[in-house]
């Protein structure tokens, strides 16, 4: 069905091909569409899986931006060496945004440039 835009009227026939899932925003689970629509309707942004129990399995822990690879002066420097090398933290809140919205498989996979 390729993406799905629920405020878009063009795409809304898309809801209506059968079977249909879309992908839960926070715990990375695919979701019947009409489970979906109803909550979609209230909110642009939604949790789509009705269960609270369930999360996404690789969400980054609390710690995970010091873990964060960066790319500074061409070499590569886990994210919380680098900041107690340059004794800064200003941009912490940064990195650790970025952290949680790529999730701990492609926070191992990718380097984040930095300049400092």
């Amino acid at each position: 069905m390729g993406f799905y835009i629920h405020s878009c009227l063009k795409m809304k026939y898309k809801a209506k091909f059968s079977p249909s899932y879309l992908l839960c925003p926070e715990t990375y689970l695919w979701v019947p569409i009409e489970q979906c629509l109803p909550k979609l309707d209230v909110s642009k942004y939604s949790r789509l899986c009705d269960d609270s129990a369930k999360v996404d399995a690789e969400a980054p822990s609390s710690n995970d931006h010091k873990l964060t690879y960066c790319l500074y002066s061409r070499q590569i420097v886990p994210y919380g060496i680098l900041s107690a090398r340059q004794g800064r933290r200003a941009d912490q809140e940064e990195v650790k945004m970025y952290t949680d919205l790529i999730g701990c498989r492609l926070n191992q996979r990718l380097l984040m440039y930095r300049e400092m």
